[in-house]
């Protein structure tokens, strides 16, 4: 014989006893007690669609995450949030439950530093259970960097225009187009 047994997600936490009894048709009767513990569950962690790589002020960090409980099932009340650090940065992004999914995100603003960021996603359940996940990914400003260059370009060019438009415009023009009479 085989079975399976689960204990609640709110069941009291401590130590117990399971005791299994077994009778068959003839009468015969038996049972055995199986010490068992029960402890918070640890919730683990399914990430979607995180990259490895962001440009900053361009693209935005999008969570989105699926939580579960150690028999598969879905967290859906509770609390998820991702810290995200990189050197002295550190910034909170509550998540949402939407779609079987906790959802969030955090925008790279031009201010973020470029370099690896760090990531530990956190959940908890109403009853305490709870589970910890970090995940890295890098920001670079390479996009950034790639504008300044070509804003620099486009505005050098438009300066020797006009500086040329002006020089031009201070020479008299040329003898030839006078009428000199004596």
């Amino acid at each position: 014989w085989r079975g399976n047994i689960s204990a609640p997600r709110d069941a009291p936490l401590g130590q117990y006893v399971l005791n299994v009894s077994a009778r068959d048709l003839y009468g015969n009767y038996g049972s055995y007690g199986i010490p068992l513990e029960i402890t918070k569950a640890t919730l683990s962690f399914e990430i979607e669609d995180l990259k490895n790589s962001y440009q900053i002020g361009f693209e935005t960090v999008s969570f989105k995450i699926v939580v579960r409980y150690p028999d598969s099932s879905t967290l859906k009340d509770g609390s998820v949030n991702a810290t995200v650090s990189s050197g002295t940065l550190k910034s909170t992004v509550l998540l949402k439950y939407e779609g079987d999914k906790w959802v969030g995100n955090y925008y790279l603003s031009i201010t973020n530093p470029a370099g690896e960021y760090w990531v530990v996603i956190n959940a908890t359940d109403p009853y305490g259970n709870n589970g910890v996940e970090e995940v890295y990914f890098s920001a670079s400003n390479l996009y950034l960097i790639l504008i300044v260059i070509s804003f620099a370009v486009v505005l050098a060019v438009s300066v020797s225009l006009l500086f040329l438009r002006r020089r031009r415009q201070q020479f008299p023009p040329a003898a030839e187009e006078y009428d000199v009479r004596a």
